[in-house]
């Protein structure tokens, strides 16, 4: 009983809890903030060379290695470099450091759920709970940053970058198979927060994220049940359709994001990628074409991050950098498919199927090697833990 309250895995995950209320409980950038994202890197860091060391680890995670090691090594090299304390982009500082830190924050984490999977303190029970947990302290950051934020700005309403919290959350709904109220009321909820958010890559991301997961529930469904769910669905996109009537009558930042959207206003993104590619084919010397500038070269060269992971680690780490990462995706989908034609891995196999759209989407208009949702990196690590646990017991027999 001891043994299942104080583990890696709950620690972990107060760990998360207390991160996610930080200028809620307690305000950013002072000492308790620091402590507690440095000791949430630590154990990162310390469970994925131990992993590495201690277990056979599918080979997705070879080349995640190596890509860590890579951008660890860029990033590194610009803290040493970079003597000031911070650098600009747009209207915000950013300190040098934050490079490597939102690399650790976003891809280390899976490395702990792999563990807490392989180790057994993964049971079906508690990845149930701590994703309510979740959903719950997700719900109060979006909220506080929203009255923040609007409260700051003198608006009504804004665009709300922890709507991607929810994104995340979407994916480990594979795990309520046993729960279908709950895991029916989780995904109405995250989708409407998602559509709060004005964010329109999470709406995309979260839409995109439902076919797989309707998918794995219909598969799953008895005769009874596949005819509730006809039913739910259609109850789900009357009661989108309706929320989306409602916000288009009463929001006029929803309808002006819409209309962006029909017109294609990228919210610069264009602007910035034009300026990055016209760097990189115009300005760039040939080492820096083939190795790239450097760490957060982009916000040198566009004051911003390029928003598309492939110009933003092309001009970074140069072509070598974006071949990587294209092997990345590849060994992803990979062992993906390892999981094909076995019944017991049919929700793993799924659960790797929304990471990867949901992750892949993200590379498109977003950060995701950078900014990977927590729950996203959950459902990764769980899933590829299951995998390690199912070869490791069939190699067995």
């Amino acid at each position: 009983m001891i043994r299942k309250i104080f583990n890696i895995s709950n620690f972990y995950f107060l760990l998360i809890v207390l991160m996610q209320l930080q200028d809620v409980l307690y305000k950013g950038g002072e000492l308790i903030s620091k402590a507690i994202i440095g000791l949430f890197v630590l154990v990162s860091f310390v469970m994925a060379v131990y992993v590495n060391l201690r277990y056979k680890m599918p080979r997705y995670f070879h080349v995640l290695n190596v890509l860590i090691i890579v951008l660890s090594v860029y990033g590194l090299f610009h803290v040493l470099s970079t003597p000031t304390d911070y650098v600009w982009a747009t209207d915000n500082q950013t300190g040098s450091y934050t490079y490597l830190l939102n690399i650790y924050l976003s891809l280390l984490p899976i490395y702990v759920f792999y563990f807490s999977t392989v180790h057994e303190e993964m049971p079906l029970g508690k990845i149930q709970f701590w994703g309510v947990v979740l959903l719950a302290v997700s719900v109060v950051q979006f909220y506080y940053f929203f009255l923040d934020s609007t409260d700051i700005k003198g608006v009504d309403e804004i665009t709300n970058n922890f709507g991607y919290l929810f994104v995340g959350i979407i994916t480990l709904l594979i795990f309520y198979q046993n729960k279908t109220i709950i895991q029916y009321a989780m995904l109405a909820c995250c989708m409407i927060m998602v559509v709060f958010s004005m964010k329109r890559g999470a709406i995309l991301v979260a839409t995109s994220c439902l076919v797989p997961l309707v998918l794995l529930i219909w598969r799953q469904s008895n005769q009874i049940k596949r005819i509730f769910l006809t039913l739910l669905i259609l109850l789900f996109m009357a009661g989108g359709i309706y929320l989306i009537q409602y916000m288009l009558q009463t929001s006029e930042y929803f309808l002006t994001r819409i209309q962006d959207t029909l017109e294609g206003n990228s919210s610069l993104r264009s602007e910035i990628y034009s300026k990055l590619w016209e760097h990189f084919t115009e300005d760039a010397s040939l080492l820096e074409q083939y190795f790239g500038g450097g760490a957060n070269q982009t916000l040198y060269i566009a004051q911003n991050y390029a928003h598309n992971d492939w110009l933003e680690i092309l001009i970074n780490q140069g072509l070598c950098g974006v071949v990587l990462y294209a092997v990345y995706w590849w060994q992803f989908w990979k062992t993906r498919n390892a999981c094909k034609g076995i019944d017991e891995l049919l929700v793993t196999k799924s659960g790797m199927t929304i990471c990867f759209l949901a992750s892949g989407l993200m590379t498109l208009f977003s950060m995701s090697y950078a900014n990977l949702p927590i729950g996203l990196s959950m459902t990764l690590g769980i899933c590829m833990g299951q995998l390690t646990n199912y070869q490791a017991e069939h190699e067995t027999t």
